[in-house]
């Protein structure tokens, strides 16, 4: 469901937060209106307020946002052919097509240069999918250092976050 990244960040932030109040705060955006209703009835309840939600293209968060270099921290959780999901959502199959990967990448790395760019230096830029597809995953970031031309570099946080959900 819609949230469950943005969830696992707010209470990993508020984990180490003196009185439970976090040093910072999670900005959470879908252009998709109906998800973000969704987001929006979700958290609700939970009153944090460490939680800003924004419905804006990914491509137009620059401008809105007021420009480069905003966050230490951006998740940039893109649109995929959700191939990595079917074992639990096995009706993906009907829609699925080895096309899919091909037609998202471009969408994805142009999502993933934004955040990016969104990112402050010394920063953290996490580029996430739920595919199993290396056309939407390893070869946009490929991509991604390529025109980033040596301003970003991969690196394993495994042991930095190990509170971290991963599958």
């Amino acid at each position: 469901p819609p949230g469950s990244k943005t969830r696992q960040l707010l209470e990993m932030m508020q984990q180490g937060a003196p009185d439970g109040l976090p040093a910072g705060i999670v900005v959470a955006n879908d252009s998709d209106s109906k998800r973000m209703e969704h987001l929006q009835r979700q958290f609700e309840r939970s009153g944090s307020p460490a939680l800003v939600l924004t419905c804006e293209r990914g491509e137009d968060l620059l401008g809105q946002l007021g420009g480069p270099d905003m966050f230490h921290r951006v998740l940039c959780d893109v649109p995929c052919s959700g191939d990595g999901t079917f074992r639990k959502a096995p009706e993906l199959w009907r829609t699925w097509s080895p096309q899919s990967g091909r037609l998202l990448h471009p969408i994805q790395l142009q999502l993933a240069m934004h955040a990016l760019a969104l990112t402050k230096c010394g920063g953290r830029c996490v580029y996430s999918t739920c595919s199993m597809n290396p056309l939407e995953d390893e070869a946009v970031i490929a991509a991604l250092l390529h025109a980033a031309g040596g301003a970003a570099e991969l690196v394993d946080v495994s042991e930095e976050l190990p509170a971290l959900v991963r599958r």
